[in-house]
């Protein structure tokens, strides 16, 4: 069989979930002070499909999330209105209360760093934000 996303419509569920992971993964990206430069470049849906076609939509995504997307083309399969924006927004929460709990403690903090040595790629991130399961996404965040 075909890729189940073959079949999803590009303006409600295509252009809805790139448009959360490039906001997304700019924003924790900033946040973890990361030396990217925001260029978003714009990319037609028309320039991937019969040149006769007068269609096509446009998206504007920063490179980044583009190289993102193509090394895990299956994230594309995830609703970004139900599942993944309430996840990354609990996600957000969470960081935000052991931010303002450590800092009150010592002054300093690193947002996505946690109790760790090792800063999370944003990236990684994302990834177990959209795939793992209710119970493990739960687990996760503890």
């Amino acid at each position: 069989g075909h890729p189940p996303i073959l079949t999803y419509d590009i303006e409600t569920n295509l252009v809805p979930t790139v448009d959360f992971y490039n906001d997304a993964l700019l924003q924790l990206l900033r946040r973890q002070g990361t030396q990217h430069e925001t260029q978003k470049t714009p990319m037609s849906c028309s320039d991937y499909s019969d040149s006769s076609s007068d269609g096509g939509i446009n998206i504007v995504v920063d490179p980044q999330t583009v190289a993102f997307l193509c090394e895990n083309p299956k994230l594309l399969e995830f609703n970004a209105k139900k599942r993944l924006k309430p996840r990354f927004e609990a996600y957000e929460k969470t960081m935000k209360a052991i931010a303002q709990q450590s800092q009150q403690q010592d002054g300093t903090y690193n947002y996505d760093q946690g109790d760790s040595d090792e800063i999370i790629p944003a990236e990684e991130t994302l990834k177990t934000i959209a795939t793992k399961t209710d119970s493990r996404f739960e687990e996760w965040l503890q």
